[in-house]
Order: C-alpha cells, then structure tokens, then sequence
C-alpha cells in the first residue's frame, strides 16, 4: 500500500509545472454536514418544546446555533468551485467558500501536518505573515506555522504536505536554474 501511495505522490509531483487542481473531499463534507444536522435538529426541536414551557436553555440554544451554522458551511462547501487547491509553476491557490488566497512558492517553506483530535492539516510558514491575535495563537499552537490548508483534497494531511513540498522545491529549483541560464526563459517564453 505503501508503493502505490508514493506512486501516486510521485505522479502527482511529476505534473509539475502544472497547473493541476486538486477538489474538497466531498466525503469529508457531506460527513460534516450530517453530523451538524443530526446535533442541530434535535437541539432545536428541544428549544421549540422549552420555548412554549419555562424557557430556553443557553446552552441548547448555543449548540444548536453553532450546529446549524456548521451545516450550512459544509454544505457551502460542497458547491462547486466552493472548495479547490490549484498547484502551477508559481505557486499554490487556497479557495475556501469562493475566496481565494494566493501563495506564491517563494515565499512559503516548512510544510507539516497538525492534527487535532482527530482532525489533520497541512500548515507551512510564510515570509509575510498576515497575522491577526487568533492567527498568532494558532501559529505558536502549529510550532510557528502561519498558514494551512483547510482540506486535505482526498490526499491525507501526510500526502498533500509531501506533495507540496515536492512542487515547492521543484519551483525553486526551477527559478535558479533559470536565474543561472536566463536564456531558458526566453526560449520558454517564445513558445
């Protein structure tokens, strides 16, 4: 098993300089989205019955919300184009819920996975951090790592960082072999 997936690594980094795109895992959304259905429809059918009786519990009424809520993102992020990661010769592309962050491979190194509870992400450092107060408590929490990738794109956390780490260096060593051998470029660019 393990072959095959360094096969598919392998395959996956050979397709460098791209662009490829790699989709959400629907799998894991759909899983989302009725594990927040099933906590939110019963905790606001409680909140109904409490609303006509003594009142409504705090609590019930927080978890609900934060369920409900939890539903309908996950399946905003089953739409299409809602959810992607685009890989190309530049750098990578991050869409979650239709807004994209680039990243240019320059400018981003370290990839590693996280993992909380049971959870995993990819998280990289970048040169310049965009980093509000909740951004640098979750940094220091992924060892200095600033930036993630919210979905694993049906790869694992372990895959995708090997993956990424592959077309980062492939980029890199791209540039400076074109730094050193300008004249790649202008046969590149003449194509």
């Amino acid at each position: 098993m393990a072959d095959v997936q360094s096969d598919h690594d392998d395959d996956l980094a050979r397709q460098f300089p791209g662009p490829i795109v790699l989709p959400s895992s629907r799998l894991k959304w759909w899983s989302v989205a009725i594990a927040s259905a099933c906590a939110a429809v019963p905790g606001a059918y409680v909140c109904f019955l409490d609303a006509r009786g003594q009142g409504i519990d705090i609590h019930v009424a927080l978890g609900t919300a934060f369920s409900g809520i939890g539903c309908i993102l996950s399946v905003c992020m089953l739409l299409p184009g809602s959810c992607r990661l685009r890989l190309d010769e530049a750098g990578f592309e991050i869409t979650r819920l239709f807004r994209t962050q680039r990243f240019v491979w320059s400018e981003v190194s370290d990839f590693g996975t996280w993992t909380f509870i049971f959870l995993s992400s990819v998280v990289f450092r970048t040169t310049r951090p965009r980093l509000d107060y909740l951004d640098r408590r979750n940094a220091g929490l992924t060892g200095g790592r600033d930036g993630y990738v919210p979905d694993t794109c049906r790869l694992g956390a372990k895959r995708l960082a090997r993956i990424m780490t592959a077309w980062r260096n492939a980029a890199m060593q791209a540039a400076n072999q074109s730094a050193v051998h300008p004249t790649s470029i202008d046969a590149r660019a003449a194509r």
